[in-house]
């Protein structure tokens, strides 16, 4: 899982001056996110937002602020997780992003389902297969973690890697019920992350 990939390389950034801030539309705040975290065996040592009512999404310049279009770079989709039980909640979730700022907020690099080079991939849903990607699923496709430092050193966009469905089966956390194997599937796929340079 990503997040556990960050928490591996968080040292690394820190004395490069890369601060990780993962952000999340999942409700109950920063706490509660990071509780969840500790329960799926993913705790991390980086600062997670809590942001349901989307303040920290990087807006479009180009859109009247609170319009749909102004967090076009951003995949959403409605998720029914209160069926997960515990402190869940319903919410819109958004997919996998990246943005690099520096000190002054100036963006470096920005990456998402609507970036290149799956900005023409359709549908935009979880287990489409993307060709250019080897047929990795859309949402196994993310930046490669081990990149991100080299990336932001060279002024580049990270690289990206993808997984096909049964990497990702065999890469999940033991579960006790069918329901909750697809519980931990979808939740496996909610987190955007955004990385700070210091």
């Amino acid at each position: 899982m990503q997040l556990r990939e960050l928490d591996e390389v968080h040292d690394e950034l820190l004395q490069q001056g890369v601060a990780i801030h993962a952000v999340t539309a999942e409700t109950g705040g920063s706490n509660a996110v990071k509780a969840r975290l500790a329960e799926r065996d993913s705790a991390v040592k980086y600062t997670v937002h809590s942001d349901p009512e989307f303040k920290l999404l990087l807006p479009r310049t180009d859109a009247a602020p609170g319009s749909d279009e102004a967090h076009s770079f951003f995949v959403k989709r409605e998720i029914e997780a209160s069926q997960y039980g515990g402190t869940y909640e319903d919410y819109v979730l958004v997919q996998p992003a990246l943005v690099v700022v520096d000190k002054s907020g100036a963006i470096q690099q920005k990456w998402s389902w609507n970036s290149e080079p799956l900005v023409h991939v359709e549908p935009k849903e979880e287990m489409t297969f993307v060709g250019s990607m080897g047929g990795a699923v859309l949402v196994s496709i993310r930046p490669e973690t081990a990149d991100l430092g080299p990336s932001i050193r060279e002024g580049r966009d990270v690289k990206l890697k993808g997984k096909g469905m049964l990497q990702i089966i065999a890469e999940m956390p033991k579960v006790k019920s069918p329901k909750e194997f697809w519980g931990t599937l979808v939740r496996a796929t909610k987190s955007m992350v955004a990385f700070i340079t210091a």
